[in-house]
């Protein structure tokens, strides 16, 4: 599912699409480890979720999380880019899940955020 390559420096990128969802459109999704490597685990932890945002897509959408360490603090920055318009949610926890769980609620909140406002300035026109 995932194939791994080298980056620059220490960096390790790890990519692969998550195919649960059959005969719709999935989203691409880019793991990069900072300095760090990626578990398995955490990986499919991280297209478990994100698989969840794929209903609000009508095209394919690719998404880039990005894993770090500084301080003791777990940082997980999300990038979603779905057709040419861009949710970003960065957030530090003790643990990379709760830092998974709270950037993809603040990104499925930005998502309805501006489906509401393109359904309102449509209904105004």
């Amino acid at each position: 599912m995932f194939s791994e390559h080298a980056m620059h420096g220490c960096d390790a990128l790890l990519t692969g699409e998550d195919n649960t969802k059959q005969g719709g459109n999935t989203m691409k999704l880019n793991v990069i480890g900072r300095q760090m490597n990626v578990f398995e685990e955490t990986k499919q932890q991280i297209a478990k979720k994100l698989a969840k945002l794929d209903k609000f897509f009508p095209t394919e959408g690719e998404a880039t999380v990005t894993l770090s360490r500084k301080h003791g603090a777990s940082r997980v920055e999300i990038t979603i880019n779905a057709a040419g318009t861009l949710y970003r949610s960065e957030q530090d926890a003790d643990d990379f899940r709760e830092a998974i769980d709270r950037c993809v609620s603040i990104i499925e909140r930005q998502i309805r955020k501006n489906k509401t406002r393109l359904a309102k300035r449509l209904r105004e026109t």
